[in-house]
């Protein structure tokens, strides 16, 4: 196709196509990372907090049963299925609400089970799960940065296809009809 090389603003248009073709396909690919493995450690931190939870809030629980404590048997009446579904601001408010429990009566524990080893555990776990929780909600916004910069990138090549491209391949229509006609119908898309 020697005759591609007799107009050279096409070879540059085509040039500049591939261009934004190569950099749609790294912002895609920017996209499409930008919050993988994020959501899977939240997932994670959140389950970690909720089986640590669960074994401190349990003996608590016992511990104002036995005493008569209605307030604090309320707060520690929780259970797994429960905490596995809630919201994560209801769900930190619940379990740092637990910890304060844990920390205010934690002499009147040992009994249970509940030790400061345990407590300061599940103080680290609700600071993991508050980094997850951002480290989520950061690569959520990449993930957004990147999904409007493949939508300007995008109009940006389907204008050098439509305005310049498509424009410049009228000149072979007459002289070569044979490509002409197969670019046509390369462009047309068809909805299957």
């Amino acid at each position: 196709m020697e005759f591609l090389k007799t107009l050279p603003a096409l070879e540059r248009a085509c040039r500049d196509f591939n261009d934004k073709i190569i950099e749609l396909k790294e912002k895609d690919k920017e996209k499409s990372i930008a919050a993988a493995g994020k959501t899977k450690a939240k997932r994670g931190a959140e389950l970690k907090l909720i089986n640590n939870v669960i074994g401190i809030a349990s003996p608590i629980f016992a511990w104002a049963m036995e005493t008569g404590n209605n307030e604090v048997k309320e707060l520690t009446n929780i259970r797994k299925s429960y905490l596995a579904h809630v919201r994560d601001t209801e769900l930190i408010k619940i379990v740092e609400s637990v910890h304060k429990i844990a920390v205010d009566n934690l002499n009147n524990l040992a009994d249970y089970g509940v030790t400061s080893d345990k407590v300061s555990e599940l103080k680290t776990d609700i600071d993991e799960y508050y980094e997850s929780l951002g480290m989520r909600e950061s690569g959520v916004a990449e993930r957004k940065s990147a999904g409007v910069s493949v939508k300007a990138l995008f109009y940006e090549a389907d204008e050098i296809l439509k305005n310049r491209i498509d424009r410049l391949m009228e000149v072979f229509k007459a002289g070569q009809p044979d490509f002409y006609n197969i670019y046509r119908a390369a462009r047309i898309i068809r909805d299957l």
